[in-house]
């Protein structure tokens, strides 16, 4: 449809500007005026104003409004929104409607006999299809004048979004060029896996055929034979360990038992050689008794110490004894008792 349109907007009515892009050519509404001039419908078209600024678009839109009401082509503010707008499709549809219209009204027989060259206006009746309503149409035109006004956008806002449309297919068509790019690189990927394998599976199937020959079975019997042999190695020499660590544990514990057994006997020439009291067998409270005869020795020394010193004279003029000739003896039987204290803790630790 889009060229059937173009055909017709260029070839047929020859317009003063070329189309190319219908949204953006029609978005003034300035080619829909000379559109509907060229078809003897539009008498004020010297009233329109060739710009793109939002005034511009509404004195157009508004000039239209009444001739596309009288041709019966649905024109409201949501359509003219659209097409001022840049919408994908709107200009198109008002174009087919307009089109349709010009074909059903170029049926009726012409109305004047100038010529299209001289006037540029196809001699075509321009008596309108739907009857006039003075009241009504005035206060839809109010209506549509206000609708249009709230909808109309600056060209600065249909800029953005024409570079934000503009952006989002660039990065759009970035992005299909990566994923190809992409698709590319696995395709190769693909390609090269698959003749590795190809050379992978060639190679063991020519192993595969090799080792059906008598060489190849010679040689797997030697390494067979070989692995073997290694095996009874390796097995041969942790036998040897083992018993190497097994006699390495019996002499440790030998000769731990000889130093034992020397140790006791040394234990025994000595308790018989001070009297054979101390029995050679030790109890588990021997170091108990010697610590406790230690000290009852310590404390006996003690006593025969005091009684002598009671026995002997005091001072003149005295009722105690000096202190200080005890003192060295008691100091004799406390380091007795703590050699013979540490004596029994040796032998019960031993």
């Amino acid at each position: 449809m889009a060229d059937l349109l173009l055909r017709w907007l260029n070839h047929e009515l020859e317009l003063s500007t070329h189309v190319t892009h219908v949204e953006a050519d029609f978005a003034s509404g300035y080619l829909l005026g000379e559109i509907l001039h060229r078809l003897n419908h539009q008498h004020d078209f010297a009233d329109f104003m060739r710009s793109s600024s939002a005034d511009a678009k509404i004195l157009n839109f508004c000039l239209l409004e009444p001739t596309l009401r009288n041709l019966n082509i649905k024109f409201d503010a949501n359509v003219a929104a659209a097409i001022m707008n840049e919408k994908k499709d709107a200009a198109a549809n008002l174009l087919y409607q307009i089109k349709i219209a010009a074909t059903r009204v170029g049926r009726a027989p012409t109305v004047s006999s100038k010529s299209l060259e001289r006037t540029g206006v196809i001699p075509l009746h321009n008596r309108p299809v739907k009857l006039a309503k003075p009241s009504y149409d005035s206060e839809n035109h109010r209506l549509f004048e206000h609708s249009v006004r709230r909808h109309v956008r600056s060209i600065a806002s249909l800029q953005q979004e024409k570079d934000r449309i503009t952006e989002e297919v660039t990065k759009r068509k970035a992005y299909l060029a990566k994923m190809a790019e992409q698709k590319e690189i696995l395709e190769a990927t693909k390609a090269e896996r698959l003749h590795r394998a190809y050379i992978h599976s060639s190679f063991i199937k020519e192993a595969l055929e090799e080792t059906d020959s008598p060489a190849w079975r010679l040689a797997l019997q030697k390494k067979n034979a070989r692995e073997q042999r290694r095996a009874a190695f390796f097995q041969q020499l942790m036998k040897k360990r083992e018993e190497a660590d097994e006699n390495l544990t019996i002499s440790l514990r030998r000769k731990v038992q000889n130093d034992l057994d020397d140790f006791n006997s040394n234990d025994d020439s000595k308790s018989s050689t001070a009297g054979g009291k101390v029995s050679s067998r030790k109890s588990v409270g021997y170091g108990l008794r010697s610590l406790t005869t230690a000290l009852g020795a310590a404390s006996d020394r003690k006593k025969y110490s005091t009684s002598n010193w009671q026995d002997r004279p005091r001072r003149r003029g005295s009722s105690t004894p000096r202190q200080y000739v005890g003192n060295g003896k008691r100091q004799v039987c406390h380091k007795a008792a703590k050699a013979a204290t540490r004596e029994a803790q040796r032998e019960t630790i031993s």
